[in-house]
């Protein structure tokens, strides 16, 4: 009895820990931006006239809409959806399939920016430029963190918008039905819910994509190195995560860039709530949820974004950028 009591205090004392570092790294953060903020405010929009002069944005963001529409489009041919004269796609399925690739898109997109945004600057020699004005180096540090805020918000909008519009017009917003029965097998209602819950769920993993490049650009001087090594880094961990069990591959903020589009997708081709996606009942557990702990999808992208961008400023102020 005391092995299980001393196994139950320990699988949650480490997750409430991290959740608890976690919050203290943001609430510094927070503090930080909230002391220079007129200054963060310039270089965000100093940033985002760079970013928008950029013709590689523009390129991407035709990627992500071509991208979008295929998925939306193909997706359900590919998997063996077929419709008929009294079954055609729902539009929150086809929502599912364009948004979910668009946003694993996005992801790699993400990377790619937020990878040039310091190694740029250094490898341009303008980050000398920037620390020789009055400014801190937290409050360039931030700006570049606010940039990632905004364009991932940006791109993942996109890709909402592009994947709902198609799935308005291709698809229907009715129940779906049983074509045997002609039962209701999920209600119109209980999918708008499962949509509006879906949507937060994709954007936190996004942004953790942005952090990632954000380390890997303070530790490679070269922007072109630095592109490359985060997108391998991203790429591996994607890659690597697939072997895994579904418990395992949780403990990645990966997993949840496409975790409710999946359960979303299930609930629009007709898995109850009992069922879940693919007839398994998908867990929804890392640990047991007590004391500080937050909701799974919330907690792992949240602690994964809060160690990587603690490093990533201690490397930023120890640079004798001067010398």
């Amino acid at each position: 009895m005391e092995a299980v009591l001393a196994v139950g205090s320990t699988s949650t004392l480490l997750p409430s820990l991290l959740v608890g570092g976690m919050a203290i790294i943001f609430t510094l953060g927070l503090i930080a931006f909230f002391r220079g903020s007129v200054a963060i405010l310039r270089l965000t929009w100093a940033e985002t006239i760079k970013i928008t002069s950029h013709p590689f944005l523009y390129v991407s963001i035709g990627i992500l809409i071509t991208a979008t529409l295929l998925a939306a489009h193909f997706q359900p041919l590919l998997t063996g959806r077929k419709e008929s004269e009294w079954s055609t796609f729902n539009s929150y399925q086809l929502f599912a399939y364009g948004a979910k690739f668009g946003a694993m898109v996005a992801s790699y997109i993400l990377v790619s920016f937020s990878s040039l945004l310091f190694a740029g600057e250094f490898d341009r020699g303008t980050i000398k430029l920037l620390l020789t004005r009055p400014l801190l180096r937290r409050e360039v540090f931030l700006s570049k963190v606010a940039i990632s805020f905004a364009l991932s918000l940006f791109l993942y909008g996109v890709v909402l918008y592009v994947s709902y519009v198609y799935a308005v017009w291709r698809g229907d917003l009715g129940p779906v039905w049983d074509t045997h029965q002609y039962l209701i097998m999920r209600s119109e209602a209980s999918l708008q819910s499962d949509f509006w819950n879906t949507l937060p769920i994709a954007y936190l993993p996004l942004l953790t994509s942005c952090f990632l490049g954000i380390l890997v650009s303070n530790l490679i001087d070269s922007s072109g190195f630095a592109v490359l090594i985060a997108f391998v880094i991203f790429l591996l961990l994607n890659f690597v995560s697939t072997f895994l069990g579904e418990t395992q591959q949780m403990n990645f903020f990966t997993y949840y860039r496409g975790d409710g589009f999946d359960i979303l997708r299930a609930h629009s081709e007709g898995f109850g709530d009992t069922l879940g996606y693919g007839g398994k009942t998908p867990p929804k557990e890392w640990f047991a949820g007590k004391g500080l702990l937050l909701p799974l999808w919330v907690r792992v992208p949240l602690v994964s974004m809060a160690a990587l961008i603690l490093p990533a400023w201690l490397v930023f102020r120890s640079k004798n950028i001067h010398a």
